[in-house]
């Protein structure tokens, strides 16, 4: 009996480890909307060539960086106005939506919370 023991433990343990990275695999193949994230923070930088925005933000409670491509075509809102990626500044307050494709990051939204600091 003692043996049958081990091996349901050493089964379940198997179980347990096993599924959170069959899980992370399924989140890439067609389940883009599922992996669609939001956060809140400031513009570090922002990079029209390669369509790139960098937002500082906090993840419980930690400093996070986050950088995203932004499509071509997205608009981003001020206030219920649109603007380019090119008037975009660092320093902004914004609300960003983006998802994870394959081994990027790309942006659904854009708003513009807040101005500038001075």
């Amino acid at each position: 009996m003692r043996w049958e023991k081990k091996i349901l433990v050493a089964t379940a343990i198997l179980f347990l480890v096993s599924e959170p990275a069959m899980a992370a695999q399924d989140v890439g193949k067609g389940e883009a909307k599922a992996a669609e994230r939001a956060a809140a923070g400031t513009v570090t930088a922002v990079t029209p060539a390669s369509r790139t925005v960098v937002v500082e933000s906090t993840l419980s409670g930690k400093p996070w960086i986050l950088g995203v491509e932004v499509p071509e075509g997205l608009a981003i809102t001020v206030g219920g106005k649109t603007k380019k990626l090119d008037d975009l500044k660092a320093g902004e307050r914004v609300r960003l939506r983006w998802i994870r494709e394959e081994n990027r990051l790309v942006a659904e939204s854009i708003a513009v919370v807040g101005a500038k600091a001075p």
